[in-house]
């Protein structure tokens, strides 16, 4: 089994002892590696939490904007011809870099 140090900031490390407690206190006993690995699979599933996450958590869309967006889709001739790089701009303002 390959090892790797990885280091954390204070947040991280306190961040990561209440989950290992959290865990505890639900009956399962993990250690931090453990906890990490399991951590990662799941992130790995929904890549797209942890680029909300890095953004500063969810995109929060004005009740104008959202409108927009509920016509568009009710309307299927409101999006046009539009690619999914144009939906992600138009929803979360950046587009995917190639």
């Amino acid at each position: 089994m390959a090892v790797t140090s990885v280091k954390l900031t204070e947040a991280g490390k306190e961040s990561l002892d209440q989950l290992q407690a959290r865990l505890l206190l639900l009956g399962h006993k993990m250690t931090k590696e453990h906890i990490l690995e399991l951590v990662l699979r799941a992130a790995s599933r929904k890549v797209g939490d942890i680029l909300v996450e890095d953004q500063g958590g969810p995109v929060v869309v004005s009740e104008m904007e959202a409108q927009k967006i509920i016509k568009r889709l009710v309307d299927p001739r409101g999006w046009g011809r539009t690619s999914w790089k144009d939906i992600d701009e138009i929803l979360y303002g950046w587009r995917k870099q190639r």
